[in-house]
C-alpha cells in the first residue's frame, strides 16, 4: 500500500529569502516610510535590526507568541469580546 506525503512545514508562515511574513512586513512598512520621508537607509536600517529582533524573540517559541504578546502587553487592535483586556491583571467582581 502506497503511503500518502504529508509535508512537514504546511503551517508555517511564507518565507521571502530567510525571512518570515511578519519580519517581511515591518522591512516593507519601514521602506515605505523611508521613502516618502526621504530617509531610506535610516528606515532600512532600523527594520532590518527590528526584523532581527523580532525573529530572535520568536525562535524557540510557540509559533503564536507574538500575537500573545501583542495581547499581554495591551495593544489596542486586540478587543476580545470574551476577554478581559491584556492589560488588566486583577478581576473584581
Amino acid at each position: 500500500m502506497a503511503g500518502t506525503f504529508i509535508p512537514r512545514y504546511l503551517d508555517n508562515l511564507p518565507q521571502f529569502l530567510w525571512w518570515e511574513a511578519d519580519e517581511m512586513a515591518i522591512i516593507f512598512v519601514a521602506f515605505i516610510v523611508g521613502i516618502l520621508s526621504k530617509h531610506l537607509t535610516l528606515f532600512m536600517g532600523v527594520a532590518l535590526v527590528c526584523a532581527y529582533l523580532v525573529g530572535k524573540s520568536k525562535m524557540g517559541k510557540s509559533e503564536g507568541f507574538i500575537l500573545h504578546w501583542a495581547y499581554w502587553y495591551g495593544v489596542p487592535t486586540f478587543r476580545l469580546k470574551y476577554a478581559p483586556d491584556g492589560p488588566v491583571r486583577e478581576l473584581v467582581e
